[in-house]
């Protein structure tokens, strides 16, 4: 009887996170003016980072949806991260910056055209027009596709990027001295300390999170953390 219980209490849970889930995004859906495109817009490996045309500090983090037979699987991905944001947010207080569950948004015609507008690969360091004269690269969000759209928070800036990956670390090595010179000594060790310890224990309990370990630190000593899915 106790199971029973128990498992009656998992589904009301579950059921009450559904219906927040839907009553966010028929309360607030993505359209394409919600998006400002004419500024740079910075691209990871399967995402893009566009500042919301509303002038508040948010944006959307745009993925587009994979034309192989795992697109449904990386949707799955990206409402699992939310969950995943959201409990350890209640559970351990950390912060993240994603402010509602993703969404799957239709591409039209007028939409993929801001989307390609002004992409940049940062990885590259090239606008993705000029990534290579042989080797075009084809839009990013083609027209009449589906792309995979969520709300986030615009982190603070400055910021450096903290990742255990070894692929990252000489970005951490060249920029960490610039990024040190305007904090207060005490007031950021103090703050970092803290937040780092914290996250040690983080990973102890939610092993799951060292797969992509990667954070986001700012001049406060505050870290975000990233990348859930």
């Amino acid at each position: 009887q106790t199971r029973e219980v128990d498992e009656t209490q998992e589904c009301f849970g579950y059921l009450n996170e559904v219906e927040s889930r839907i009553q966010d995004t028929l309360q607030d859906p993505f359209q394409a003016d919600n998006i400002r495109s004419t500024s740079q817009v910075p691209c990871g490996k399967e995402k893009c980072f566009f500042v919301s045309s509303t002038g508040r500090k948010q944006g959307y983090l745009i993925a587009r949806t994979s034309r192989t037979s795992d697109g449904n699987e990386k949707f799955t991905r990206l409402v699992e991260g939310w969950d995943l944001a959201t409990r350890l947010k209640q559970e351990y207080g950390i912060k993240h910056f994603l402010v509602s569950s993703p969404e799957i948004v239709p591409v039209s015609d007028h939409l993929a055209g801001l989307l390609n507008q002004n992409l940049w690969f940062e990885t590259q360091d090239l606008p993705v027009t000029q990534v290579g004269k042989k080797k075009k690269k084809t839009d990013r969000f083609p027209q009449f596709s589906q792309a995979y759209v969520q709300k986030v928070q615009v982190a603070p800036t400055p910021n450096l990027l903290l990742a255990c990956a070894h692929s990252n670390r000489p970005h951490f090595e060249r920029h960490i001295h610039q990024f040190l010179l305007n904090v207060h000594p005490t007031k950021f060790m103090t703050t970092f300390s803290k937040n780092l310890n914290a996250t040690r224990e983080l990973l102890q309990k939610e092993p799951c999170l060292m797969k992509d370990f990667q954070v986001l630190m700012d001049q406060e000593g505050e870290i975000y953390h990233l990348d859930f899915d």
